[in-house]
């Protein structure tokens, strides 16, 4: 059995579409995990009006309700309710595909030594849920990796809810508690570091659910969200990243791993900092690359064409020849 957890608030206008990819599932035996955190609007009501729907399907349904208290508090509450031998996690406002759970489950059935397997999938919009431009995954060696701990922590691969699936023993192995860290950052990191350190993840190339954009979303990184918005989020999944590194990782690793994220995150936050011509952030953060004796030829360029517009422009032709790894 897949056990699913899906966290929702206020999520009305989402919960039929994502309910419906479920129950469209070819693979029957799931169990949904429906948190409902604390909920103002109609959830509640069309939750309870697809009950009898799942259980028509031969699917169990727990549905749970709390007080408000964030996206890891809901998915903490999901995780003491999981009986599933296979687990995944399902954003209310997300959908797979009628294959989504099969191809997953037959997966992990036929390679016992993975804990977890992912699938490609397709980046849309609200205005545009049928598109299939962008792929979460193209390069064939990001494909073929089955060591993605190194990938999760440089934010070089996806970790969408949805696209993967785990075993469930071995996440309770390290969970004992069935807790994670609770925090607005991070839930799928917090799943699947634990399952990748020094171990094999599978991957299907088949794009198995939607990942829709909303233009108040974390991950989102338009115009919409403001510059001191976007430094919050990426310190929080910084912080996420370095708990992570704390209570996995080796102790003769340990050192090396949170110097690498000191480094993307001055970089990532200095990039932002350069679009956003904020001259003090991007000083602040070539300082931490400079005192990591890690600066680069784009960093320089990047500190000095801040307030120096030829070197802007050399800035420009720069990236356009060496695109950063």
């Amino acid at each position: 059995m897949v056990s699913i957890i899906v966290p929702c608030y206020n999520g009305q206008k989402f919960i039929k579409r994502c309910f419906n990819s479920i129950l469209n599932q070819s693979y029957k035996q799931i169990e949904i995990i429906l948190v409902n955190d604390g909920s103002t609007d109609k959830s509640e009501k069309i939750i309870f009006e697809y009950k009898n729907k799942f259980i028509e399907q031969g699917m169990k349904f727990n549905y749970i309700y709390k007080e408000n208290g964030g996206l890891g508090s809901a998915i903490n509450e999901g995780l003491k309710h999981v009986n599933g031998e296979y687990l995944t996690l399902l954003d209310i406002d997300d959908y797979i595909m009628i294959d989504s759970i099969k191809l997953k489950v037959e997966f992990l059935d036929s390679h016992m030594d993975y804990n977890v397997v992912r699938t490609n999938g397709y980046y849309v919009t609200e205005k545009n849920l049928d598109s299939k431009e962008s792929l979460f995954v193209i390069d064939e060696k990001e494909k073929n990796n089955i060591y993605i701990f190194d990938d999760l922590i440089n934010a070089k691969t996806n970790n969408w809810a949805g696209s993967y699936m785990v075993r469930t023993e071995k996440l309770f192995k390290f969970y004992k508690d069935r807790n994670i860290y609770e925090s607005r950052y991070g839930q799928n990191l917090q799943i699947l570091l634990p399952l990748v350190y020094k171990s094999k993840s599978g991957f299907i190339d088949k794009p198995l659910m939607k990942y829709i954009r909303q233009e108040n979303s974390l991950s989102s990184s338009t115009s919409a969200n403001s510059f001191d918005k976007q430094i919050e989020n990426m310190l929080g999944y910084k912080q996420i990243r370095q708990y992570m590194i704390n209570l996995i990782v080796d102790e003769n690793e340990k050192n090396t791993y949170l110097k690498v994220i000191d480094i993307n995150y001055a970089r990532y936050i200095m990039d932002l900092a350069y679009a956003n011509r904020d001259k003090q952030k991007v000083y602040e953060n070539y300082n931490i690359l400079k005192n990591l004796d890690c600066v680069t030829l784009e960093d320089k360029i990047l500190y000095y064409g801040v307030k120096n517009k030829p070197i802007q422009y050399v800035l420009r032709i720069y990236r356009k020849v060496f695109v950063r790894r």
